[in-house]
């Protein structure tokens, strides 16, 4: 399976909101509410919880689970937005493969004392066959989202690399200096915090347009190139790599199941994945921070 889901860390969004009586329609075909929607199903002496309020809630109580979610939902319409430019369309039956591995890991994690009903009505309080299709719409996200990655990487240019991580700055810069004099790069993976996933300790092929100064140093990459020492904005760690090859960027996409198939066998790494996230951010002019302090002072109010 593409995405490894477990059931205890499945992160769904099922918020259903009531709309407003009024909507207008933007370029993008998004529906734009006039007015605040309230939460369905949440009523005070016949007054709604204004969604706002709700958000803003969330966004006090469970910080970080509140910025995840935000993070996938904006990382879900980056992803629409970008099959639609390149022509990328999911078959339905990669989706239903995906939905009948993850109900059969459902089914073995559970084990035989609990029952897919029994598990659906105590997470979400609606039987299996119910929450099903809300399942399979998150597995049908992330599968788009995977394949628009792959795609925008191989349009983009691509490079192999080894990757070595470290705590501490100076030993990247020695790191660096023995590589630039010619050390053996798998002589250095006991060294580093992780290694890559090849069997050589080695990373998969991924867009040369990563974050910051390393993909200012991989614009024009080369065979045997030396990046860094470098340090990721937010992180700790420091890296240092070295380019094992250079993939030029292609001027056609392979076919869908070929993008599907390759995500199978070279699952999306952690940079990548950020690496794609900030890429497309900066051409959607995202915003994705949630305020504590953006709803009303009046939670519930009678619909107008």
């Amino acid at each position: 399976m593409i995405a490894r889901i477990g059931v205890v860390g499945f992160c769904l969004l099922a918020a259903s909101c009531q709309s407003g009586p009024t909507s207008t329609q933007s370029n993008s075909g998004l529906q734009r509410t006039q007015r605040n929607a309230s939460v369905t199903g949440i009523v005070v002496d016949g007054a709604g919880l204004n969604l706002r309020a709700f958000v803003a809630q969330m966004a006090f109580v469970f910080p970080d689970e509140s910025a995840d979610l935000s993070r996938s939902v904006v990382r879900t319409e980056m992803a629409r937005l970008e099959s639609q430019k390149l022509g990328v369309v999911l078959p339905a039956r990669r989706v239903d493969l995906a939905f009948q591995t993850f109900s059969k890991g459902l089914v073995a994690q559970l084990g035989n004392e609990t029952t897919p009903d029994d598990w659906a009505m105590a997470r979400h309080d609606a039987l299996w066959r119910d929450i099903q299709p809300l399942y399979r719409e998150n597995l049908a996200h992330n599968l788009l989202y995977q394949a628009v990655l792959r795609a925008d990487a191989r349009l983009s240019g691509r490079v192999s690399m080894f990757w070595f991580v470290t705590g501490d700055a100076n030993q990247a810069r020695r790191w660096a200096a023995s590589l630039q004099s010619g050390r053996d790069p798998k002589s250095m993976l006991s060294e580093s915090l992780i290694s890559g996933p090849n069997p050589d300790g080695s990373y998969p092929p991924m867009s040369r347009d990563l974050p910051g100064e390393a993909g200012e140093q991989l614009q024009n990459p080369s065979l045997g190139q030396i990046v860094g020492p470098i340090q990721f904005e937010g992180d700790r760690s420091w890296r240092v790599g070295v380019v094992t090859q250079v993939l030029a960027p292609e001027s056609q996409l392979p076919p869908i199941d070929v993008l599907l198939d390759e995500l199978e066998s070279q699952p999306i790494d952690a940079l990548e994945a950020r690496a794609w996230f900030e890429k497309m951010s900066r051409r959607y002019t995202v915003s994705s921070s949630l305020s504590p302090f953006a709803g009303p002072t009046q939670a519930f109010e009678f619909s107008r």
